[in-house]
């Protein structure tokens, strides 16, 4: 009775693409939602509460997966009121995916022999790598390629983003450079340690890498692909030209790393003489 009474106050909250579920709950906050975090957790751990919708009732529930909606909740800009309960906050996201997910991308998922949810999990890994539609294509073809690879071995993604993921569920803030300790987290989204897809998506992927992961580069043959230490992406077909490429995004990062910290010193002696 005492929030129906409430008066009515809507707030905007926009949500880029890429960002966790986690992340989301803190900006809904922020912005003055009042929802409680355990209804909503519950919520997404639900699938039956949203059967209505074509994509909830095809996600498939793996073992150690994490909260089932997570990739779900489409990555936009909306208005919601600050009393909305976590139950509508998360049907007003679902109906907007409802929208986004077009009839001739189950189509053409259904033609690569993948379920949505599976085009939903390698969308997130996509989004997250980049966000360069270009390069999205090309990652895209690069995980098609090792997973459709006759060596077994190429069957591991090996996916930085996933390895931050579990940094991120460790309560740990996620790295460029990632450690052998970190490459050796057990968990079943760690694409270094486990073949093939994640149990879901690690983020809220948006409309690029959707289309990314369902059509992606036809004529490409790469199985590696790293970042170039500018914004942008390497990629290669063999592991010595992998290394190679390894080797240009340190020389980028260290000179990146050294020019920023050679500008903070030159602020910090300005700031002393002024």
């Amino acid at each position: 009775m005492f929030l129906l009474t409430q008066k009515s106050y809507s707030v905007t909250v926009t949500f880029p693409e890429g960002i966790t579920y986690e992340e989301m709950k803190t900006r809904l906050h922020e912005a003055g939602l009042t929802f409680s975090d355990e209804e909503m957790d519950e919520c997404m751990d639900s699938p039956n509460l949203f059967t209505d919708y074509t994509f909830v009732s095809q996600i498939e529930l793996t073992e150690g997966r994490d909260h089932v909606l997570s990739g779900y909740l489409f990555p936009d800009t909306y208005e919601f009121d600050v009393n909305a309960s976590a139950r509508t906050i998360i049907s007003t996201m679902l109906n907007n995916t409802e929208k986004k997910l077009l009839d001739e991308y189950y189509e053409r998922a259904a033609a690569l022999g993948m379920t949505m949810d599976q085009i939903m999990t390698l969308a997130s890994i996509i989004q997250a790598e980049s966000s360069n539609m270009t390069d999205m294509m090309y990652i895209s073809s690069v995980f098609r390629n090792r997973m459709n690879s006759a060596d077994e071995s190429m069957h591991y993604l090996g996916s930085d983003a996933t390895i931050n993921f579990i940094r991120r569920m460790n309560g740990l803030d996620p790295d460029i450079i990632l450690s052998a300790d970190d490459l050796a987290l057990d968990s079943p989204y760690n694409t270094y340690m486990y073949q093939g897809l994640p149990p879901g998506p690690i983020c809220m992927p948006g409309t690029d890498a959707i289309q990314a992961a369902l059509y992606p580069e036809p004529n490409s043959n790469y199985l590696y692909f790293c970042a170039d230490g500018n914004g942008g992406t390497l990629f290669a077909v063999t592991l010595s030209e992998h290394e190679n490429n390894v080797a240009i995004f340190q020389a980028n990062w260290e000179a990146n790393q050294a020019a920023l910290a050679e500008g903070t010193q030159e602020t910090a002696e300005t700031s002393e003489e002024g």
